[in-house]
């Protein structure tokens, strides 16, 4: 298949794949988003006739609601913080800042925070380009360093499943053993942490584990948002560990990566050292079956064309040392083919010995 015609048809199996997923995620939220809107404006309605006598409409109401989702987008505030004026300044804390420049530099981006002012957005900008490289370059030097660890596991792996036969089904079982190790560390374990520091579910922390290792980070869970009372050193406490768990998370998936990335190229190494091993010492020979004649001379001539035996040349090409690398030998006889003595034409036969 040309190259056009496979990019043609990846480019419509991915609009095909963003398509589908746009068509179930419209059907499993839609009908809540629509319950969420319904229970808003029953709310409203109740607010606005409970307090009727301030003399407050639905539209004032919504006003102020939209006036608060503005300053909301500015930064005025966030739901995490206190609603004391006087720590307004705590929304770019040390702490969030920390988690922020390392939400860039992942590439998770929950929207928790983010800058609101051009200058604020310029830098984050150039932050992003030197930033997110040097993140992966990281990770990758983790990757390579780690490497060992990876190539011990492969070891112990093939020890205990050596009694399989298969080879495909022993590769099976290492990934799902690999996928399985990974999801218990990186997802079940911290989950049951979160469970215990934030008001969530066991299936909700799960989600929050995985989308933001994954660095999807949509930012609908995010963490820290719903813990109040915290002291100064409780929160950077927190918050540290949160990202200690994110760059050991990502760090442990990079070394799974260019552990396969290495066995990879290994296998791939080794194929192409094996072609090399059996096309050395190819060559283009020509051997001469017989004395050479003009085609005129040969077709008047009354005698057909002496030709050397074929095995004579395969005698020649066992005093060679490249006899291993020769795959076929292909000779011509031209034959005059006599009619009453008179010349009727010739013919060609094409024989093929193969070594």
């Amino acid at each position: 298949m040309k190259p056009w015609k496979k990019c043609l048809l990846l480019l419509a199996a991915f609009l095909a794949y963003l398509f589908a997923g746009a068509f179930v995620i419209i059907l499993i939220e839609r009908d809540e988003v629509t319950r969420a809107q319904e229970k808003f404006f029953g709310e409203l309605g109740a607010f606005v006739q409970s307090h009727y006598a301030c003399g407050a409409t639905p539209d004032e109401v919504i006003a102020l609601m939209e006036k608060a989702g503005v300053a909301y987008s500015r930064g005025a505030f966030y739901s995490e913080m206190a609603s004391s004026h006087n720590e307004l300044l705590a929304v770019w804390s040390w702490p969030n800042s920390i988690l922020f420049a390392s939400s860039v530099v992942t590439t998770i981006g929950y929207g928790r925070l983010a800058p609101k002012t051009v200058g604020g957005q310029v830098f984050c900008l150039f932050f992003a380009v030197l930033g997110v490289p040097l993140c992966y370059v990281v990770f990758s030097m983790v990757g390579d360093t780690f490497n060992a660890l990876w190539k011990r596991f492969t070891r112990c792996s093939d020890k205990c499943l050596e009694v399989i036969r298969s080879k495909n089904a022993r590769r099976f079982l290492l990934g799902a053993i690999t996928l399985m190790g990974l999801w218990i560390l990186l997802v079940l374990l911290p989950s049951v942490i979160f469970t215990h520091t934030e008001p969530w579910e066991w299936w909700r922390a799960q989600y929050f584990c995985f989308v933001s290792l994954s660095t999807i980070g949509f930012g609908d869970v995010i963490y820290g948002l719903e813990r109040e009372g915290d002291s100064y050193a409780l929160d950077w406490s927190y918050k540290l560990g949160i990202l200690v768990y994110f760059f050991l998370g990502l760090s442990l998936i990079s070394i799974v990566f260019k552990g396969v990335w290495h066995s990879q190229r290994k296998n791939l190494n080794r194929a192409k050292a094996r072609i090399r091993s059996t096309t050395r010492g190819l060559r283009s020979r020509t051997f001469n079956l017989g004395p050479h004649s003009d085609r005129h001379t040969f077709l008047s001539s009354a005698h057909r064309h002496d030709v050397l035996d074929p095995v004579g040349v395969m005698d020649a090409l066992g005093k060679e040392s490249w006899k291993q690398g020769v795959v076929g030998v292909s000779y011509r006889i031209i034959e005059k083919n006599d009619a009453g003595g008179s010349s009727s034409g010739y013919s060609d036969t094409v024989l093929e010995t193969t070594v």
